[in-house]
């Protein structure tokens, strides 16, 4: 799949390969996707990477209520802005390996975390 049918269909495809691919419903994938900060209120900066596994490189996908918003190609690190995100969003960060034309990709791991009000 090109990265454009990706795109288009990454909602559907998300779900084939985890629930497919990967293994059965309510298996874990395979490594934690850590969203920093754990608590974000509006107007953080959120960085997203696969814990225990820094030095390698993943594809990051990014959500705010099930659209995407952003993607990252061959990081160990992503970031994703404050102007995607508003107080009361659901903001998932999805790891996958990166994509080459060798291989497919897979996803590795998913977080979601909820964006606060800006506190008083």
């Amino acid at each position: 799949m090109g990265n454009l049918e990706k795109l288009v269909v990454h909602g559907t495809a998300s779900l084939l390969f985890s629930h497919g691919c990967m293994g059965l419903p309510g298996e874990e994938l395979p490594y934690p996707v850590i969203i920093s900060p754990e608590s974000p209120n509006e107007g953080d900066v959120l960085l997203c990477y696969v814990e225990e596994h820094r030095k390698e490189t993943f594809d990051f996908y990014w959500l705010v209520n099930g659209d995407f918003v952003n993607i990252s190609y061959h990081g160990q690190e992503s970031k994703l802005s404050p102007a995607y995100t508003a107080s009361g969003d659901f903001v998932e960060c999805e790891a996958w390996t990166p994509l080459s034309l060798n291989r497919p990709n897979y996803q590795m791991g998913i977080n979601g975390i909820y964006i606060s009000e800006e506190p008083e």
